[in-house]
């Protein structure tokens, strides 16, 4: 064996090393980025689920001669940051949305209709507002 096989071979094995870890760090930072998606999509499916049963609400006491509900709807909590975050609720379009660093994370509401409601909705929403149905006769 000569001096210079040596060297080359651990040199050859440094680098073979670089990329192994520099292709871990991507898989990790791909996956802590799927992770916060599927994070949001959950937070948002409770939001509509909860939202659903509140118009279900109104929409069963909406022949009440006067009525008043107020909900306040979630933030969502995004991992790894500091405070809760707003989203857009689009009663009109059944949607929720959240921009996650420049990706719309959306959700859709299916059957989440306000035409129930003989009170004026308003169509978009934001997370952390209060939503209120009001009638009076």
């Amino acid at each position: 064996m000569q001096k210079g096989q040596v060297s080359f071979d651990l040199i050859l094995t440094v680098i073979i090393a670089l990329i192994f870890i520099g292709g871990m760090q991507v898989l990790n930072s791909q996956m802590q980025d799927s992770q916060k998606v599927a994070a949001v999509r959950g937070q948002e499916r409770l939001i509509g689920l909860h939202l659903f049963h509140f118009v279900a609400n109104a929409s069963s006491l909406s022949d009440a001669d006067d009525l008043e509900i107020n909900y306040t709807t979630r933030k969502i909590i995004v991992p790894e940051e500091s405070l809760r975050q707003e989203c857009t609720v689009n009663l009109e379009n059944e949607k929720i949305d959240y921009n996650l660093n420049g990706v719309d994370v959306i959700v859709d509401m299916v059957g989440l209709k306000t035409t129930g409601i003989e009170s004026d909705v308003p169509n978009n929403v934001k997370c952390g507002e209060v939503l209120t149905i009001s009638k009076s006769s």
